[in-house]
């Protein structure tokens, strides 16, 4: 079991290697990620339809994803990844458990959708909608 998620996780963060979205220096800055909209912010997330947390989420004008998602427990987790156009991928590391989302943004950057899997290959739906700043 071990050896599969191992080899998941390599084949994803090979392909990220390769497609660049490493922070390997000033060429790949410019190299080809461009997110189309600005999802910078918090977001409220569900998972399967269950309120999850709420993710702090950053993503520079190269593409690069971080930030952070703080479930309704308290856990924390850290974000890293790589955005293009409306899509966005990245881990979602916890200190025990990791998974990996992959969401496509709406065009007025109000919501998002996609997958969240878990280092076993379980999947679950994942929602995304922006939190509004009170007045």
């Amino acid at each position: 079991m071990k050896m599969k998620w191992m080899a998941r996780w390599g084949l994803a963060l090979a392909v990220c290697l390769g497609a660049g979205c490493d922070d390997g220096g000033s060429s790949d800055e410019d190299a080809g990620y461009r997110p189309a909209i600005d999802v910078n912010g918090d977001w409220n997330v569900q998972a399967d339809g269950a309120a999850l947390g709420v993710m702090n989420l950053t993503v520079s004008a190269a593409g690069k994803v971080g930030g952070t998602l703080t479930t309704l427990q308290g856990a924390i987790a850290q974000l890293a990844g790589a955005m293009d156009e409306f899509d966005a991928e990245f881990t979602v590391v916890f200190p025990a458990e990791d998974y990996f989302a992959a969401l496509t943004f709406t065009a007025d950057a109000q919501a998002a959708t996609g997958v969240l899997i878990d280092d076993r290959g379980f999947r679950q739906t994942l929602r995304l909608d922006r939190v509004f700043a009170a007045l």
